[in-house]
């Protein structure tokens, strides 16, 4: 029962905390990186805005998600639990630092 459980917490963990969460991110830095360029140019998209908001509404919606459902599937070993549940709130906090250094690199980029 133990290795049946491993299995699905290793499918679980990849599909949805490192792809969707992942892919969710990836998404959000290229739309805000998009908005910022339409901005400098003095233009605002409606549309964008509105898509950036709703990918940001489920990313929100998202992560709680996911660290329930990973606590949930962790019941089998506590070494997992704590290395889960660091990478779920760690990712985050590393991510804010990362997406400001790339949002404050590509705006230099982008200046004439």
């Amino acid at each position: 029962m133990e290795q049946n459980d491993k299995q699905t917490f290793w499918r679980f963990t990849i599909r949805y905390n490192v792809l969707l969460l992942g892919g969710l991110y990836l998404l959000l830095l290229v739309l805000t990186i998009i908005v910022m360029k339409f901005r400098m140019e003095g233009v605002i998209h409606a549309q964008l805005l509105l898509c950036l908001f709703l990918t940001l509404l489920v990313a929100l919606i998202s992560w709680p998600v996911c660290v329930i459902k990973t606590w949930r599937r962790t019941k089998f070993d506590r070494k997992f639990r704590v290395l889960a549940m660091a990478y779920l709130f760690g990712a985050p906090v590393v991510l804010l630092f990362a997406t400001s250094v790339i949002l404050r690199l590509t705006a230099k980029l982008m200046m004439p």
